[in-house]
């Protein structure tokens, strides 16, 4: 066996495929009607670009990432979350199948999303495929969260500042985290209803309709689950921590 030549093609092909999918997310927050193509049922995945769920599920890896980062630097010592133990054992036991398993509630969130949208197409009478539903779902939700990791760890080393310390001063950081999240959110949500109303053939109302009910239904459901979840969450918190060793 090549060693040597095994582990060019193993870097090689990583560093290929972190580019593709930094330009595939590029390429939707610049330019999305590129990503159209892929939308189609069966639809072949060109050079240089990544499809929907890998795209997907290296996002919220990478925000999963960034978030451990913050919280590990947030957490007051002693006091340690077990959700993000389990992380960072994964992380530094090289354990892919933990990230991966929690990446799964997210994933599920823009599965029950794209459902909502067949759902409605569906009641309008002009029903678009699951596929190209969930592709769309896929990269509309990997590049928000792939947005949100890089600028969880541009402020990364604010939150390792003493707390009389960070964001400092506070209006100026209120500002521009502000505005940059107001433009991410706007500019996602303008793509993905772009690339929505072309997949409905260009109408206009009808993509508005679909857009909001769509929204509204997967919205209205997960916040009444979260709700009903929320003192578990509590209790998890509040009761299931790590305690500091001696």
């Amino acid at each position: 066996m090549d060693v040597t030549g095994f582990v060019n093609d193993v870097i090689v092909g990583t560093a290929v495929f972190l580019r593709d999918f930094l330009y595939t997310a590029l390429i939707f927050w610049l330019d999305p009607s590129e990503i159209e193509p892929l939308l189609a049922e069966g639809a072949p995945v060109p050079a240089g670009l990544v499809p929907p769920l890998p795209f997907f599920v290296l996002s919220v890896v990478m925000l999963i990432l960034a978030g451990v980062a913050t919280i590990s630097i947030m957490t007051p010592e002693g006091k340690k979350l077990w959700i993000t133990k389990y992380l960072v054992d994964g992380i530094t036991g090289l354990d892919g199948k933990r990230l991966m398993a929690v990446s799964v509630p997210f994933l599920a969130l823009f599965t029950f999303q794209a459902g909502c949208i067949v759902l409605v197409t569906d009641a309008i009478g002009d029903p678009v495929g699951f596929r190209p539903a969930l592709a769309l779902c896929c990269y509309f939700g990997g590049s928000g969260y792939l947005l949100m990791a890089f600028l969880m760890l541009a402020v990364l080393p604010q939150w390792a500042h003493a707390e009389d310390r960070r964001f400092r001063p506070r209006w100026l950081w209120g500002v521009v985290l502000g505005v940059v999240c107001a433009v991410v959110i706007s500019r996602n949500a303008y793509n993905f209803y772009g690339l929505l109303r072309d997949m409905l053939g260009g109408g206009i109302v009808e993509a508005v309709a679909v857009y909001a009910a769509s929204l509204t239904i997967s919205g209205g459901i997960i916040g009444l689950a979260c709700l009903w979840a929320k003192p578990l969450f509590d209790r998890i918190v509040n009761d299931d921590t790590i305690p500091k060793q001696e």
